[in-house]
């Protein structure tokens, strides 16, 4: 059922790229959870619809997890998962309450404010430590982790301490960098004076980045033998998406190329993930 929920996760996240990338951020206006003040939408809104549909499975994923939460501590007990699921339901909480910040506080479409830019960095990395915990619960749920005395010190050891995961991070959050950059000059035709250059330096800076990261990759682990189908489905995740972005440059930026960058990105970090908790089983 956890895993159900993972996907179910990732249609979230996906939807919501769906949303920013054909710029229907703005389409319930500035109201939240309401769209425009009603219950309702308009179905002669394309962009309205589109957001209105987030909204709705967004609530609906919140129950779910509730749910879930519920059941999964009745089955195996407060002491033994107790607070990770409480940890993760804060996380859902959480996530929601960005997503309401970003749309009451205008952080959609066009805004070239830094605090749109800050606020997109936050909603991302908090996707990130969601899908972490979400991992967590089912291996501890499925007893994967049998042999790790601590799980929780153990994954958060290898995140902040892997020159990997600290370096898919950096260029993840340039990648943050480059949506913002794009969705507002890029897809709204807009002008960059609004926006700091250093920005606009970073935003040129991803794409090499990404290319030494998968530089960086090959190096750490060529002869590697103790992993090697995590690492040979990790660089294959890694190569498809470098070309996924060259795709959306040459394109210019289209909704779907950029569903599927963003997939594939969250696709790597889950695959970190597994590695790590591969290393301390």
């Amino acid at each position: 059922m956890w895993s159900g929920l993972l996907l179910y996760t990732y249609f979230i996240l996906l939807w919501g790229t769906f949303v920013r990338a054909s710029r229907s951020g703005s389409g319930c206006g500035e109201s939240w959870p309401a769209c425009e003040g009603s219950l309702l939408f308009d179905i002669n809104n394309i962009a309205q619809m589109i957001e209105y549909f987030h909204r709705l499975t967004s609530g609906l994923y919140g129950i779910f997890a509730l749910a879930l939460v519920i059941f999964t501590i009745k089955k195996k007990g407060f002491q033994k998962i107790g607070w990770l699921c409480l940890g993760f339901l804060f996380l859902v909480f959480l996530e929601a309450w960005i997503g309401r910040m970003l749309v009451v506080n205008a952080y959609v479409v066009d805004d070239q404010r830094v605090a749109r830019l800050v606020w997109m960095g936050l909603h991302f990395l908090n996707t990130l430590t969601l899908v972490t915990s979400l991992l967590l619960i089912w291996a501890q749920s499925k007893d994967v982790q049998h042999d790790i005395q601590h799980p929780v010190r153990s994954l958060l050891a290898y995140i902040f301490t892997s020159p990997l995961v600290l370096g898919f991070l950096l260029v993840s959050l340039l990648g943050i960098v480059t949506a913002f950059y794009d969705t507002t000059v890029v897809e709204g035709g807009q002008s960059a004076n609004g926006i700091a250059p250093f920005l606009s330096l970073l935003r040129n800076i991803h794409p090499f980045a990404a290319v030494l990261y998968v530089l960086l990759i090959i190096t750490a682990w060529y002869g590697r033998q103790k992993e090697p189908v995590y690492c040979m489905q990790l660089l294959f995740v890694l190569v498809a998406n470098l070309i996924l972005g060259g795709l959306n440059i040459f394109f210019h930026h289209v909704s779907c190329l950029q569903v599927a960058h963003v997939l594939l990105a969250h696709l790597i970090w889950l695959t970190l993930l597994l590695i790590g908790l591969r290393q301390r089983a």
